[in-house]
This record gives C-alpha cells, structure tokens and sequence, in this order.
C-alpha cells in the first residue's frame, strides 16, 4: 500500500529547496543547484560546464527530485533538451 503525497506544490518546492540546502557533498549540491536553477529559468549561471552539471544531477539529484511535481520534472528535463541541442549547434572552439 503506498502513501498518498497530499503537498501543495509551494510545499514540495520548499522539501526540494530543504534537500538542496541540506546536501553535503559539493558534486551533490551543484547537480542539485542546476536543477533548481532550470526550474526557476536562471539557466546555467555557474561556472561549471554544462555536461559536468548534467551528469551530477543525474547521479546525485534524484533523491530531492522526489519532491517536485511531474509537471516541475519534465521542465528540468525539457530544459535539459533545449541546452543539449544549443551545445550541439554550437561549433566547439578549435585549440591551436
């Protein structure tokens, strides 16, 4: 028997804001940063690349992403998309 989740939305935004804070592990916080980030349309502002961003907060941001809706987790993943594609488009710098 599973237990019904009956958070409001501003809630389980708040459970998620509590799991980013509460990480310990730098790796954890920054995949989770940019997760909280894609959500609330501040994209990629930090230093770190994006594939490093992308890979972090697939292997460690799953446990708080359990608070967001599935509305909030197809933005995340939707902005996942239209990054990815913007860096397929985009010519690599050539080193010399």
């Amino acid at each position: 028997m599973t237990d019904v989740d009956n958070r409001t939305d501003e809630q389980r935004w708040k459970d998620f804001e509590k799991c980013v804070n509460d990480a310990n592990e730098p790796a954890h916080k920054a995949g989770l940063e940019f997760i909280k980030s894609a959500l609330t349309l501040d994209l990629f502002g930090g230093a770190k690349s994006w594939v490093s961003m992308v890979r972090e907060s697939a292997r460690s941001g799953s446990n708080c992403m359990q608070h967001l809706t599935l509305a909030q987790r197809e933005k995340v993943i939707e902005r996942l998309r239209e990054k990815q594609e913007d860096k397929l488009l985009t010519p690599k710098p050539k080193h010399l």
